[in-house]
């Protein structure tokens, strides 16, 4: 899969190139999304067209932007009045919003299961499944072999949990070092430090990328932690429940009450971060000032929670993390990203994979070398 990645982020720098300004959050949203389709279902089925619904009207939506606007909509439709007042009506879909959204659903499921059903097919005529993609290696998988609801479910997982919120982590990220020329010089001199043809040519770079060389990188790992504290992708989790009742802090919860966890307020929270408004990477350097609480003590170890935690962390952590280290220093390789608009460049745009109405970020690509 990481050689799939390397291969479309080539392709799409080459395109950004060529267009010269280019709408960041747009850009990365669609890199990202041809990167999980692919690595699902396979460079031939990346981001095909499907039936999607909207205020009663059916029209054709690419596959990776119809699963991006109808998650948004799925976490919109907790939010309506009477699942408030009676969270024990979620299971039905008794509004038209909630009908539509179980329509689109449905219309995503059905295109995988067919997927499914071609892969198979072939299978039977030729005796093995053809590619690396996620979809063919969970049908040779002895644990999906009798459930098809399963192999959907993870491939439906999988694009929820590493597309949008690692677009979002990267079109953040590079909108923070463009306001910062510090921290974007310490991080180009950690990969020239550490890559061997960083600055050169684009292909000898994807070589020398791999698993053992992103762990390297140190201070890029604090930026993707920085971005992801100051401008959580996802502000807030699904709702949960308790199964028993508890007493927190002097509050009884009960086991049926529905709970949203508040990522942002905990990324804000002044108790614990020093500056909790600026972007700061050193924050997650042991050696730095800001590494400990404004009153000189440790953090707490749930003051950033991104991807939660315990046995229910998010499943994309690793996916994302990997992937961030690895596109970026692509993405940097030869260009720097620059703000078209001075207001944003002073005041970014907030952004996260939870907007029903995602801002517009122009940028320029200026050649480096």
């Amino acid at each position: 899969m990481m050689d799939l990645m390397k291969q479309i982020v080539c392709e799409t720098i080459d395109l950004w190139a060529k267009q010269g300004t280019i709408d960041i959050v747009l850009e990365t949203s669609d890199l990202m999304m041809t990167i999980i389709l692919a690595c699902v279902f396979g460079r031939q089925n990346e981001n095909p067209l499907i039936n999607y619904k909207d205020k009663g009207e059916i029209r054709q939506m690419k596959l990776g932007q119809a699963l991006s606007t109808n998650l948004g909509r799925a976490v919109e439709r907790e939010f309506q009045a009477y699942l408030i007042l009676f969270p024990e009506l979620f299971p039905y879909s008794l509004s038209n919003f909630d009908q539509e959204v179980q329509y689109n659903a449905e219309q995503v499921i059905e295109y995988i299961r067919k997927l499914i059903q071609i892969k198979r097919i072939s299978f039977a005529q030729t005796g093995h499944y053809e590619g690396d993609d996620l979809l063919s290696v969970l049908l040779q998988d002895e644990v999906f072999q009798d459930s098809d609801q399963m192999i959907i479910d993870e491939c439906i997982t999988f694009f929820i949990a590493g597309s949008q919120t690692t677009a979002v982590t990267i079109s953040n990220f590079l909108c923070y070092i463009a306001q910062s020329q510090e921290y974007e010089k310490k991080i180009r001199w950690e990969f020239g430090k550490l890559l061997y043809n960083y600055g050169m040519d684009i292909q000898k770079l994807t070589k020398e990328l791999d698993l053992n060389k992103i762990e390297e990188f140190e201070y890029l790992k604090f930026c993707f932690y920085e971005t992801l504290r100051i401008e959580p992708p996802v502000i807030i989790s699904s709702s949960v429940k308790l199964t028993e009742d508890q007493e927190i802090s002097g509050v009884i919860i009960k086991h049926d009450d529905m709970l949203i966890v508040n990522l942002h307020q905990i990324h804000h929270n002044k108790d614990q971060w020093i500056d909790d408004d600026k972007f700061i990477p050193e924050r997650f350097d042991p050696q730095s000032k800001y590494y400990v609480t404004p009153a000189g003590t440790q953090r707490n170890q749930f003051s950033f929670v991104p991807f939660l935690g315990g046995k229910r962390v998010c499943l994309g952590k690793t996916f994302a993390e990997n992937a961030f280290k690895t596109i970026v220093p692509l993405l940097m390789n030869n260009y720097k990203f620059l703000f078209c608009d001075d207001k944003q460049k002073s005041q970014k745009p907030f952004n996260n994979a939870l907007m029903f109405k995602r801002p517009q970020v122009y940028m320029k690509l200026e050649r480096i070398n």
